[in-house]
């Protein structure tokens, strides 16, 4: 898949998101991406509003998108396992 087809049909853009001196790259829905816009991001089971979308990085498929962070949570998962093995 080329880097045009995937924008084409991105479900999800990632974002610089700013909340007065607070920032954070998200993945949001691909419709709230738009520079300018505030918008709500939920955390477990809490809502927080006033995240303004500050830039626009680039654009993925949602089953791109969850399979990047399922891996990023395994190589968390074996760095953590990796510190306590060193400290035994």
């Amino acid at each position: 898949m080329s880097q045009s087809d995937t924008e084409d049909t991105a479900d999800y853009c990632q974002c610089r998101l700013t909340r007065g001196n607070a920032t954070r790259v998200s993945w949001i829905p691909v419709v709230y991406g738009k520079t300018g816009n505030t918008i709500r991001l939920k955390s477990g089971e809490d809502w927080s509003d006033g995240w303004l979308v500050a830039e626009i990085y680039g654009k993925s498929t949602a089953i791109r998108v969850q399979r990047d962070e399922e891996f990023r949570r395994r190589m968390k998962r074996m760095s953590s396992i990796r510190k306590e093995t060193a400290r035994d």
